[in-house]
């Protein structure tokens, strides 16, 4: 069964052709298939309710002190599919609370 699932392209970043190695005894095939299936064609994600607004948050000091850094890992995930955006402007109206 792996074998048809691992040969859907991945966005992640996972190797999950190893994962499926070290999971292949598990013993909650479920979860496991879930897992695999999962990570290689994407998860449905229920959303309950639609946001109504954005938030703003602070940055981490790590971007503050090396921004070129955490620019071009962005631009990675972004260019690898594991990211959506940038975006021109906010997809929800800010609420303009900061949140930390």
């Amino acid at each position: 069964m792996f074998k048809n699932i691992l040969k859907v392209h991945s966005s992640t970043p996972i190797y999950v052709q190893a994962l499926a190695i070290e999971l292949s005894s598990h013993l909650d095939s479920v979860f496991t298939d879930h897992l695999l299936s999962g990570l290689s064609r994407g998860f449905q994600v229920v959303v309950v309710s639609i946001p109504d607004s954005s938030y703003v948050l602070k940055n981490l000091q790590s971007t503050v002190k090396d921004p070129k850094t955490m620019s071009q890992l962005l631009g990675k995930e972004l260019n690898e599919g594991y990211l959506i955006g940038p975006f021109d402007s906010t997809p929800f109206p800010v609420s303009g609370r900061l949140h930390d």
